[in-house]
Parts: C-alpha cells; sequence; structure tokens
C-alpha cells in the first residue's frame, strides 16, 4: 500500500513538474550577443509581414492577388508597429525607437520591394535599405483548408439573415475549421545581420474568425516578449 502511494506521489509530482514547465514556457529566443549589440541600437525598423500560403492545397495558393497580399501585409504591419508603440509606455517600457512604418515602406518602394517580393531579399540587403540599427521580420504562413474568402461571404450571409430575422446557422459552422496559421519574427543585427530574438506562435482559424484577429492576439504577445528593456 505505502509502495503504490509512493509511486502516486511520484507520478503525481512528474505531472505537476511537465505541467507547470509546459504552462510556463514562452516561444522566445533571445542571443546571448544581444545586450553587447543592443547598446548602440537606436531605431529598428519594422518589415510588412511576409505573407505565404500552403502550396501544396489545390486552388489556395493563388486564391489571393498581389494587390489583396500587399494591402493584408501593410494592415498586418500596421497592428504591429502601434501594438509595439503602446509598450514603450507600459510598465517596462521598450529603450528603443521604431522607425515610422511611412519611412520604412517609403524606402522599400525606392528600391521596387512590395511585401510580395521580399522573400527573395537577403537580410543583409533589408538592413541596408532600412537604414536602421536593427529590424524586425514577421512571416505570417497560412495552411488553408478552407477559402478565407467563404469565410466572408459566410459572415456577409449571416447578417443579412439576421436582419430579415431569419435562422442563422449555428455555431457548429461558425467553430468549423478554415486551416492554420503559424507566425514568427526575428530581430536582425545591422552589423553582421545576426538573429538576435525570435517568438512564434501557432493558431487554429475558425470561419468567425481572420488573420486579423489572429494577428492581434500575436502581437500582444510579441510586443510583450519584445526585448530592449532594463
Amino acid at each position: 500500500m505505502k509502495k503504490n502511494l509512493k509511486i502516486a506521489v511520484l507520478l503525481l509530482s512528474v505531472f505537476s513538474m511537465a505541467f507547470f514547465n509546459n504552462s510556463c514556457s514562452k516561444n522566445l529566443y533571445l542571443s546571448g550577443n544581444f545586450r553587447a549589440y543592443s547598446q548602440n541600437h537606436r531605431t529598428v525598423a519594422i518589415v510588412p509581414p511576409i505573407i505565404a500560403y500552403n502550396s501544396a492545397r489545390v486552388g489556395i495558393a493563388g486564391y489571393a492577388s498581389s494587390e489583396e497580399i500587399n494591402r493584408e501585409s501593410l494592415n498586418l504591419q500596421n497592428e504591429l508597429y502601434n501594438r509595439l508603440l503602446i509598450q514603450t509606455t507600459a510598465k517596462k517600457p521598450v529603450l528603443i525607437n521604431f522607425q515610422d512604418i511611412a519611412v520604412t515602406n517609403d524606402l522599400l518602394k525606392q528600391n521596387g520591394l512590395t511585401a510580395d517580393n521580399l522573400r527573395n531579399v537577403s537580410i543583409a540587403d533589408l538592413l541596408k535599405i532600412l537604414k536602421a540599427d536593427a529590424i524586425l521580420i514577421t512571416r505570417v504562413d497560412k495552411e488553408m483548408i478552407i477559402n478565407e474568402k467563404a469565410s466572408e461571404l459566410y459572415k456577409i450571409g449571416k447578417a443579412a439573415a439576421e436582419i430579415i430575422g431569419k435562422k442563422t446557422v449555428g455555431n457548429s459552422a461558425e467553430s468549423m475549421s478554415m486551416g492554420k496559421v503559424k507566425i514568427n519574427s526575428s530581430l536582425y543585427n545591422f552589423q553582421n545581420s545576426e538573429l538576435l530574438w525570435k517568438t512564434w506562435n501557432e493558431y487554429n482559424i475558425s470561419v468567425n474568425q481572420s488573420t486579423e484577429i489572429i494577428f492581434s492576439k500575436y502581437t500582444t504577445g510579441c510586443s510583450k516578449g519584445f526585448p530592449y528593456r532594463d
């Protein structure tokens, strides 16, 4: 009986430790060289997020035009920029300046770069173009099962049905999975293009959500974990 009790206590202890470590773990990486390099940093440029679709899904990869991708990328860039600015006035403020995204995008445009072709440019070239001490590059990978436009049509149809007083599709349809979105942000140093910091996460998308909603959740965690603090 005592032996079984000891085993039970041991298992409970192991389980508790595993749960604690898992719940407290964060998807963050910080280079051991960060403090040495960041002492000379004054400005960080936030690059428009690179948006990529899983080409293995038939009919999904090419559903968005270059214009749509660029528009979405600029919206996400603005969301991340504003969230990081909010953190500069938080209890533990970010001790760095962020290059105005209008300046960032103008410098990219002068070099013929958009969200659609940024992935073809090296980190070193981007650092030279943006004239910042470090750059933050975010990538959004979508593995869609259902076209995002189908979600918009669903929302429009539901709203119209509610206006005329007809019953709408239940919660089961709204929670239906559309796919997954993987997001990661990486901070690179100007001098040698070294990766100084990184954060990442993965989310499921349902019919009643959008990439913008998911990205808003992501930027909250990203900004709180952003370095350049005492």
